[in-house]
């Protein structure tokens, strides 16, 4: 098991970096990227300062080198762009915000979705191993079409990574609210491209805040063995496990929603990833505190503890092994697989604990087999 903190709070103008996302390209590349955000957060006596409307850019860190060393950071999508086209939110500045990354199975192409001021929707790709990148082109229209289904006013996609099946099809998971600044109530859904990214189209809703639901958001896609699609989803249900629904195309057709009771909820984005071959299924999240199990509150991130990994090796149905990758602090995450056979995961933690802000994006490397308690 090898750590590399890749970003570090209060360095390079940014105050602080959450929401990471990694994958690795056809010719072996690994793009880890997150938020810079600006502005100061932080909570105290009970008030939650809300750091999702920053001032935020997306960063970008490569390694060359199945992810053992990383080139220096860089900005991918500048907030000052939107900024300068008079792109703003009620504060006045713009955000970008849930990068999410696809690396295509058989073309040298990483696509790239994100959304700015959580109203709008851009795509754009990278033919260069993510060195440049295309000029974005706003899809928002895909969500306008979820309009007679809901009427939403926030929208985010992803985050994480989007997945390709295996007819070439593109899938990528969205979260829509009419709530207002906290995303709350919310549905979610998903976006998807027949046409390697040319054009998306919305898939139909999976799960809305009704009866035991609530507050469905950050959905995961994951292809299962006869290729039927699942979204693994985060919700701040008092059951507090996570979410589930399968679709036989990942986008409509929606099984009924259940509860997974083997996956804890600390109201936490998680991360899920298909091994080749017979390697079953790993899923990464928090484990929320054993104390107090009804006193959570959104926000309250000392409930993100404990990152532990899953897997799976009957199509999510049950995860016999388990593993703690973090024991402390530690939010969200993402997984990625490289070329030498190692898991990549990278994730938000803390020295200290999540009300200290003193957060790092760390990238840790093990082989599959570590989880199941094997060595590196």
């Amino acid at each position: 098991m090898e750590k590399q903190n890749l970003f570090e709070a209060r360095t390079a103008g940014y105050h602080v970096f959450r929401i990471p996302g990694i994958v690795t390209t056809r010719k072996g590349t690994v793009l880890m990227h997150c938020d810079g955000r600006r502005a100061p957060t932080g909570q105290g006596a009970g008030v939650l300062v809300n750091q999702d409307w920053a001032r935020i850019d997306i960063l970008m860190r490569r390694s060359l080198d199945h992810g053992k060393t990383w080139e220096p950071a860089r900005v991918v999508v500048d907030h000052r762009e939107f900024e300068n086209l008079g792109i703003t939110h009620g504060r006045g500045h713009s955000t970008v915000n849930n990068f999410t990354t696809l690396a295509e199975r058989d073309r040298d192409r990483v696509h790239a979705l994100f959304c700015v001021n959580y109203r709008r929707c851009y795509h754009m790709y990278s033919d260069d191993e993510g060195l440049t990148f295309s000029t974005p082109t706003e899809i928002t229209a895909t969500y306008e079409s979820f309009r007679p289904q809901y009427d939403w006013d926030v929208i985010t996609v992803g985050p994480g990574h989007g997945i390709e099946l295996r007819n070439g099809r593109f899938v990528f998971t969205a979260t829509l609210s009419n709530g207002g600044e906290y995303h709350r109530p919310s549905i979610a859904a998903g976006i998807y491209s027949d046409d390697r990214g040319a054009t998306w189209q919305p898939g139909e809703v999976n799960v809305r805040t009704e009866g035991p639901f609530k507050h469905p958001a950050e959905g995961v896609p994951v292809e299962l063995s006869d290729g039927r699609v699942m979204f693994n989803l985060r919700s701040e249900s008092p059951a507090r496990k996570r979410l589930v629904c399968i679709s036989p195309d990942g986008a409509t057709r929606w099984s009924e929603p259940r509860f997974d009771p083997a996956l804890e909820e600390p109201v936490c984005f998680g991360s899920i990833l298909r091994l080749p071959g017979e390697g079953g299924i790993v899923f990464c999240s928090p484990v929320p505190r054993p104390t107090d199990p009804e006193k959570i509150w959104y926000g309250d991130l000392r409930e993100r503890e404990q990152l532990t990994l899953r897997l799976s090796t009957d199509d999510g149905q049950t995860w016999p092994h388990a593993r703690v990758l973090e024991p402390g602090y530690a939010g969200y995450s993402d997984l990625t697989l490289t070329q030498d056979g190692h898991l990549l995961c990278a994730y938000e933690c803390d020295r200290l604990d999540a009300l200290a802000d003193d957060r790092y994006i760390t990238v840790a490397r093990f082989m599959p087999s570590w989880i199941q308690g094997g060595e590196n």
